[in-house]
C-alpha cells in the first residue's frame, strides 16, 4: 500500500515557463492603442450628448410651436381688439 505522502505528489515533468515577451509588443505600443481607445470613447460620448441636447431642444421648440398653434385669446384680449380697433390708415 503507497503511503499517503507518496500520494499527493505529482510524477515530475517538463517545467512550464511563461512565453518570452514579442519584442514587436513593447510597451509603447500598448500606450498609442490605449490612447485611441480613449479618444475614441471620448468621441462617442460627446456624439451622445450632442445628439441628447439636439433632441432635448427640438421637443422643446415643438412644444411651443403646438402651444402657439393652439392658443385662443382670452375674452378680456377680444374685447380690446373689439374696443380699440386697429387704425385703419384713412
Amino acid at each position: 500500500m503507497p503511503s499517503p505522502a507518496s500520494a499527493c505528489t505529482s510524477a515530475p515533468g517538463p517545467a512550464t515557463t511563461a512565453p518570452p515577451p514579442d519584442p514587436r509588443s513593447s510597451g509603447h505600443g500598448d500606450a498609442a492603442s490605449e490612447e485611441k481607445s480613449r479618444r475614441k470613447a471620448i468621441l462617442i460620448r460627446a456624439g451622445i450628448h450632442i445628439l441628447g441636447t439636439h433632441l432635448f431642444a427640438g421637443s422643446v421648440l415643438l412644444l411651443f410651436a403646438l402651444g402657439n398653434r393652439h392658443w385662443t385669446p382670452s375674452p378680456n384680449e377680444r374685447r380690446a381688439d373689439v374696443l380699440c380697433p386697429a387704425p385703419s390708415g384713412h
